[in-house]
């Protein structure tokens, strides 16, 4: 108990040294270059989003899952095969921020671009792995503690020269330092133990890439339901954008915060040793717990610090602050139904297909919404599509619990069967 609670704790304050750096930076970013310019950052953040769920192909998800039933010992080899596949991917990743940029008009392209390129870089890093190793020492030093330190260098060098890109650019070089440092790891850890290591060729880079959609596209509708409302509002009024931006900024430290502590529970689902049905009720009843806290919690804290962060320039409402609450609850409590239960209940194109829908859900009632209530009306929209798809993922885990007790019944009956020839 005490050595998981140790794990837990590692792994929140990793995310959260990341995420005090990103909120340290908001009014300063405000201050120094406006709203019109810390909008571009926050669009090209959205856009990174999407990049970076391309880049890391389920590798986060269901990767993370394979590698924590591996031994120690071949985690780096996994690790190390997943790269060339992301590094391919990087290419039409590239290609649509280059695009993006020139078609999306934004008061600054350069940082637009830069901190797009930030998010598709960090589609690179090795958080995962260390998370899968239960190895919260590791994600500390190799991937918080670069992703927090140099960004604080691009802000005090904000105070120097009051240029936005010198944040952006740091940004960008944090995800880069982060990204080589566990390939460098790893490969020492292979030599070490004296084990050859060969990549995998093109044609195996490709096998995984296929095995992987599936899980590849539960973390696109994810991260396109977040990026949406974002880049919509952003696109079409600088008004309503600075506060949706400001409502998802909050939506994406939480996110953040949240996700090595979720990742942790999911990995604890299929390592136990209880039967599967009891592991994963065990799991559910937890995150409806976490999911309560969260949401209750997120809104609080919204709605009380958003005139702090934004240095008085925007203050999100009761409204807007519960939507955020919303949408984080929710987010916490589909990745173990969603992301862990189902997917170890096979049914990873279901979760896939229930995101898919909710995306469609967000699309269709964003702009009704915001017609009628503005940045409220569009972060409500964003909150009605999480809670569908909550919804929907309960059904669906209830109707595989119940075939599982059938099947585990059926088995059991078989088992206790007398055969033919007993007694004779």
């Amino acid at each position: 108990m005490r050595s998981a609670l140790k794990n837990v704790s590692g792994f929140t304050l990793a995310p959260l040294l990341v995420s005090i750096s990103a909120m340290v930076a908001v009014p300063i970013l405000l201050g120094v270059a406006g709203q019109a310019v810390w909008l571009s950052i926050a669009l090209g953040q959205a856009l990174g989003e999407l990049a970076r769920v391309v880049v890391i192909w389920g590798w986060n998800s269901v990767g993370l899952a394979r590698a924590s039933a591996l031994e120690d010992g071949a985690r780096p080899g996994f690790y190390l095969d997943s790269i060339p596949p992301r590094l391919l991917l990087c290419l039409p990743a590239a290609g649509a921020i280059a695009l993006a940029t020139a078609l999306i008009p934004t008061a600054s392209p350069i940082d637009f671009a830069l901190m797009a390129s930030a998010g598709m870089v960090n589609g690179l890093n090795g958080a995962w792995i260390y998370i899968s190793a239960h190895d919260p020492r590791g994600l500390l030093r190799y991937d918080a503690l670069p992703r927090t330190i140099v960004p604080l260098f691009g802000v005090a060098a904000l105070a120097l020269h009051p240029e936005a890109w010198l944040y952006s650019t740091a940004v960008l070089t944090s995800n880069v330092v982060a990204a080589v440092i566990p390939v460098v790891v790893m490969r020492r850890r292979l030599a070490r133990a004296g084990v050859a290591y060969a990549h995998p060729t093109f044609t195996q880079a490709l096998t995984e890439l296929r095995a992987g959609f599936s899980a590849f596209v539960i973390g696109l509708v994810l991260v396109a339901r977040m990026s949406l409302p974002v880049l919509a509002a952003g696109i079409a009024s600088e008004g309503i954008g600075v506060v949706v931006a400001l409502a998802d900024k909050f939506i994406r430290w939480g996110n953040r915060a949240l996700t090595p502590f979720l990742q942790f529970m999911q990995t604890s689902i299929p390592r136990g040793t209880s039967p599967l049905a009891m592991r994963i009720r065990r799991g559910v009843l937890r995150t409806i717990v976490l999911s309560v806290v969260t949401t209750i919690g997120s809104a609080i804290v919204t709605w009380s610090l958003s005139p702090v962060i934004s240095a008085g320039e925007i203050t999100l409402s009761p409204v807007e602050s519960t939507a955020v609450g919303v949408v984080l609850g929710a987010i916490a409590f589909n990745s173990i139904t969603g992301n862990s239960s189902l997917v170890l209940l096979g049914r990873t194109r279901s979760v896939a297909a229930g995101g898919t829908a909710a995306l469609i859900t967000l699309a269709c009632a964003a702009y009704p919404l915001t017609a009628l209530l503005g940045a409220a009306g569009l972060l409500l929209a964003y909150a009605a599509a999480e809670v569908c798809i909550t919804v929907y993922l309960c059904v669906l885990l209830v109707v595989e619990m119940r075939a599982l007790k059938r099947r585990n019944l059926s088995s059991a009956l078989a088992t206790a069967a007398p055969s033919p020839t007993d007694g004779t």
